[in-house]
């Protein structure tokens, strides 16, 4: 791989310029555009000012981190764009974390695989709502134009970066051509932004659904799914640098379809992907529209969407390949097969169920913030009076306390069992002082010594909804205010279950309030919420976090379940 792809990550096109692998993904990039018929070169048109382009480089990795491809990327500076003159509407098609955790809980309940796939240049499949004497093109992304006198063009940026494989070799250079939508302004070059991106608590709940199902789950991806997206709005960028006409340096492309980096371009995407959808007899989810379904007789297939990443199960295999020739037939798809790596969250399915958890990323925090070696303790927080305001403490790096703050947070997805300690630590980033640094790198230290931790959703553990809610009274000395906190539970598996087929008349919640006593017994020993409220002895926190239903499984262990029948 050596020999065809480049270690370097250029920062700008003058960089990539000097090096042949990045010229050659440069190129890629825009012969891709020219296959797809993109644009069409054009004079530029009398008050019209054309938005520009900037390249996106940026390497492929494998999961040893070597580099296995360059990819190069161009894309519109969206943000010059304003609503309602350039873009009426926007959209992002992200499906929740949460309803990915449903996806493969169901996947699991089902018993039936998930595959993974994505749609090869997914962007330029959507064509622009242009003026008529040009629909007939539409199909086109971009066509070369004079500028128009009173429009101010969109520029355009390359990005470059480098793809390795699971050795960390490169193994390709990827280029971009993204634009500079943050040019864009709402209402003239677009109306409405959005972005499709699914909660981690809807990918929780499509993983338990799964584990529950024991089916399995897939992942595709649609290649550059931007440029699938239909545009409402006459749009204008620079010629690419590196790449200018010679005949017609002054043109400018008018958009024939949605790109990279434009703010509208996501909703077209998402408009582009759902109406599919639609059009082949799936239903969209009532709460989630990033989940579509689609039923048979006896089987169903559900989808989970988040930008141009699919997750996809079936009950029955033959719904899950039939599938995936149906998105082959409409897009370009990369198929990854088994779903393993989601949103950072590593997915182990087995026959006895499915395990999520975040192992290479917590070795990834730890190293980052130097606490590797950092001796480990049994609890993410002293059972201790509550963290209060410390005026008089000694500040330290506010930026490097966020940054810490947010690794955590995202750890949340799968490791429940810190949501308290990092909520608490979370109030204090405005000043961050020396005492509440200790009781951050507190929970690193837990993190050091629980690292393979995760939640495991069992197969055919029931799919019966019951509640857990819990407060604390007065628990912010600061506000005076009370932390309330709760976990629901889908069978055995911590996690819009109607659209799944699933219907709870009566949903049993667990809380120790007095006045729930006073209706209903629940033994405060029982009540899970606690884990979320306050901070606890080592034997109660150990034991809450088992009920929880989170387990630490080491690579050995999920080989013999993956082996398991």
């Amino acid at each position: 791989y050596a020999l065809t792809v480049s270690t370097m990550e250029p920062k700008n096109v003058k960089e990539a310029m000097t090096d042949p692998a990045w010229i050659e993904s440069m190129q890629e990039e825009l012969l891709q555009f020219k296959r797809m018929d993109v644009w069409a070169l054009v004079p530029i048109l009398d008050n019209i000012l054309p938005l520009n382009l900037k390249w996106i480089f940026k390497n492929k990795h494998d999961e040893e981190q070597t580099v296995i491809r360059n990819k190069s990327r161009l894309v519109v500076r969206g943000y010059h764009q304003e609503e309602g003159l350039d873009f009426e509407e926007s959209f992002a098609p992200v499906a929740r974390m949460e309803a990915i955790r449903i996806f493969l809980a169901y996947a699991a309940h089902k018993s039936f695989t998930v595959f993974e796939m994505d749609v090869k240049t997914a962007f330029l499949h959507g064509s622009l709502k242009e003026d008529v004497a040009s629909s007939v093109q539409r199909l086109d992304v971009w066509v070369l134009v004079p500028l128009p006198n009173y429009l101010k063009p969109l520029t355009l940026k390359w990005l470059f970066k480098n793809k390795h494989d699971k050795e960390n070799t490169v193994i390709r250079n990827k280029s971009r051509l993204v634009m500079r939508g943050y040019h864009q302004e709402e209402g003239i070059d677009f109306e409405e932004s959005f972005a499709p991106v699914a909660r981690m608590e809807a990918i929780r709940i499509f993983l338990a659904y799964d584990a529950q199902k024991s089916f399995t789950v897939f992942q595709m991806d649609v290649k550059t799914a931007f440029l699938h997206g239909t545009l409402k709005e006459d749009m204008y960028m620079c010629q690419p640098e590196g790449f200018i006409d010679a005949d017609y340096p002054r043109h400018v492309y008018k958009l024939k379809k949605a790109l990279y980096g434009l703010k509208q371009a996501l909703r077209a995407w998402y408009d582009e992907l759902s109406t599919f959808f639609l059009l082949n007899q799936f239903f969209k989810g009532t709460i989630d529209p990033m989940l579509f379904i689609r039923r048979f007789e006896d089987d169903i297939l559900v989808v989970q969407v988040y930008v141009d990443d699919l997750i996809f199960g079936s009950t029955d295999p033959k719904c899950s390949q039939q599938f995936s020739n149906l998105m082959k037939s409409r897009f370009e798809m990369s198929m990854r097969g088994e779903m393993t790596f989601f949103l950072g969250l590593q997915v182990n399915q087995s026959p006895c169920g499915t395990f999520i958890n975040q192992s290479k990323y917590v070795l990834e925090i730890l190293t980052k913030y130097g606490m590797e070696t950092a001796e480990t303790v049994r609890t993410p927080m002293e059972t201790k009076d509550k963290l209060d305001l410390d005026q008089n403490g000694t500040l330290v790096d506010a930026t490097k306390y966020q940054s810490m703050i947010g690794a955590l947070t995202y750890l949340t997805s799968s490791r429940p069992d810190i949501v308290h300690a990092t909520c608490l630590c979370t109030r204090y980033q405005s000043k961050p002082t020396e005492k509440y640094l200790k009781e951050v790198k507190r929970i690193f230290r837990y993190l050091r010594g629980t690292v393979i931790l995760g939640l495991w959703y069992m197969k055919d553990s029931g799919f019966e909804l019951t509640g857990f809610s819990d407060a604390d009274y007065v628990g912010c000395k600061d506000t005076l205010k009370s932390t309330s906190g709760g976990t629901q539970f889908l069978g055995e598996t911590l996690t819009q279950l109607t659209d799944y087929g699933f219907h709870f008349h009566k949903i049993l919640i667990y809380c120790d309030s007095k006045s729930a006593i006073a209706i209903s017994c629940n033994p405060t020993d029982y009540q899970l919420a606690d884990l979320f409220t306050k901070a606890l002895p080592v034997d109660r926190f150990n034991y809450l976090v088992h009920r929880l239903g989170m387990r630490s499984l080491s690579p050995h262990e999920l080989e013999r379940l993956a082996k398991s029948q």
